[in-house]
């Protein structure tokens, strides 16, 4: 049978979005062969399957995407004696493709391959050997340079009333503080009670591996006479969203845990507790741009569980961008395996 050896010109584990991928491939045949082809083949492609055992009878949803196919015939055709034969390949990587990722229902991939069709000597007969060779891409996120229509009306709105008295000039609305408010009545007569108001508030909107998410909380009391339990939670999450296309369009989302902190306080009447936390950013992929079958977000999530007469919760969620940073690893292509589905 014959072997192959892919050699790159360029000693990296990860390539980005429009980096070349250059190098050769060595094919050796230790007898005689008769060739239709030898083809050199590019592509990148996502694909999301799940079977929905929920339904009277199981179902299977499913769909791909192509990002780029590129194939390149580097012989034609012919007798190939018993040699090693050597293949030049020199492709683009695209900027639209996204990055590499890999979960139990879903995959973005990019693999670079060698296809070899043989042929009888009768030429009744065609057998295909490929030898395939996986690429890690990681797509470019320049956070600095994040367009305004990427941050929510009422971030806007929030930015725009925090910062209407400032004369310091903003170039990017991802460097301003993003909050998040709820607000909470207790108004079940006779124990009624004044509104609980949760804030949670970040330095900034966008960041990238290596760098510190500060964040605050603060759990107001406006009640005159009653005091609260109060158990928060924070978590950074990482969010994939799953899209099927067969037999119809479905969606779902996985989340995982990046990192979380819980508190347990009491807050007194008519006072103020406050918080203040971080969460350093991991290697991770970038948030995803444009529409995908697989794309993934990341969300600072709160949850605020209030003991009175009985249990309430308030679920705060914040949007965080994720960019790339200069010093791109696999681990930036990394996927957690624990989940919990939304």
């Amino acid at each position: 049978m014959p072997t192959c050896e892919f050699t790159f010109d360029r000693d990296t584990a990860v390539y980005v979005c429009g980096e070349k991928l250059s190098g050769s491939l060595a094919v050796a045949f230790t007898k005689e062969r008769l060739l239709e082809d030898i083809r050199i083949d590019f592509s990148g492609k996502a694909t999301v399957s799940w079977v929905d055992t929920m339904a009277r009878f199981p179902k299977l949803y499913s769909a791909e995407e192509t990002y780029m196919e590129m194939e390149t015939v580097v012989f034609q055709g012919g007798l190939l004696k018993p040699n090693t034969y050597n293949y030049r390949f020199n492709y683009l990587i695209p900027d639209i493709c996204p990055t590499t990722c890999t979960t139990d229902i879903g995959r973005i991939y990019y693999e670079l391959s060698l296809i070899l069709s043989f042929l009888d000597k009768t030429h009744d007969k065609k057998e295909t050997r490929k030898f395939t060779h996986e690429i890690l891409v990681v797509q470019v996120f320049n956070i600095d340079k994040v367009p305004n229509a990427l941050v929510s009306c009422k971030v806007l709105v929030k930015l725009t009333e925090i910062y209407s008295k400032t004369t310091v000039p903003i170039q990017n609305p991802m460097q301003l503080p993003v909050i998040r408010n709820d607000e909470i009545f207790f108004c079940c007569w006779p124990c009624s009670a004044g509104p609980i108001s949760i804030h949670l508030k970040t330095a900034s909107g966008a960041y990238i591996p290596g760098n510190t998410i500060n964040f605050s909380i603060e759990v107001n009391n406006m009640s005159k006479r009653c005091e609260f339990r109060t158990h928060i939670t924070a978590s950074f999450m990482q969010v994939y969203k799953f899209t099927t296309q067969v037999p119809r369009r479905r969606t779902r989302y996985i989340s995982y845990i990046l990192n979380s902190v819980e508190h347990r306080i009491i807050v007194k009447t008519d006072d103020i507790a406050s918080l203040d936390e971080k969460f350093v950013v991991p290697p991770l992929p970038p948030s995803t741009q444009g529409t995908h079958i697989i794309s993934i977000k990341y969300e600072l999530r709160l949850e605020t569980r209030i003991s009175y007469i009985t249990q309430t919760t308030s679920d705060l969620t914040l949007p965080i961008l994720i960019g790339t940073s200069a010093d791109i690893t696999p681990e930036h292509t990394n996927t957690l395996r624990k989940s919990r589905r939304l």
